[in-house]
């Protein structure tokens, strides 16, 4: 009887088997960390080019504004913020319906009290001339404040050093609701001593 060996082993089927690979799907996290990063691309870039297009505005905004004070002369341009300044005084003025103001920059004092400001204003014209300053000074005071003793004095003196200086009475012909030249008479005219005559309209004052 014939035993038939077999002399080699080749398996049918491999050992091993193979299996199919499919592709691996995208995470919904990956897709949106790329979007936002796409995001951030485009968002950093846009503010680059808005960052130039600001600076190159502003300095247009400045070549067009020093182009166009260079039209004004400087004098010009001084005489209108001179002039700016006084109506901002003017508007604190009428704002609290009192002359009771001081205002450095235009050398502009006052005082509450009656007859404070002639003293203060004499002393100044005394500096002036001490110093050999070439200003002048005005003194402006009410009718009744004219025939206090203080005013004389100061007038007197004033006049007697020719400070720089002129009283200019606003006469209003009362003193706060007495007639001035009835009650005080009036004292003769001097050098430094300007008078006019008004009568009270919105704001009266006293003196």
């Amino acid at each position: 009887m014939e035993q038939n060996f077999q002399t080699s082993f080749i398996p049918k089927k491999p050992i091993v088997e193979e299996r199919p690979t499919g592709a691996r799907s995208i995470g919904f996290f990956f897709v949106i960390s790329v979007f936002i990063l796409f995001t951030i691309l485009l968002a950093s870039l846009a503010l680059y080019f808005y960052k130039g297009i600001i600076a190159k505005n502003i300095q247009t905004m400045d070549q067009n504004l020093n182009t166009a004070k260079n039209r004004f002369e400087p004098s010009k341009i001084v005489e209108l913020q001179s002039l700016d300044r006084r109506l901002r005084a003017a508007n604190e003025i009428l704002a609290g319906h009192s002359i009771t103001i001081n205002n450095p920059d235009y050398k502009f004092y006052a005082s509450a009290i009656m007859g404070d400001i002639v003293p203060i204003a004499t002393g100044t014209a005394m500096g002036l001339k001490m110093r050999n300053i070439s200003e002048h000074v005005w003194c402006f005071v009410g009718d009744m404040c004219a025939e206090m003793g203080v005013f004389d004095e100061s007038v007197k003196y004033a006049e007697r050093n020719d400070f720089p200086i002129t009283f200019v009475v606003e006469d209003n012909g009362l003193s706060v609701v007495t007639p001035t030249q009835e009650v005080w008479g009036l004292l003769p005219r001097r050098s430094k001593i300007i008078r006019y005559e008004y009568r009270n309209t919105r704001y009266p004052h006293a003196g």
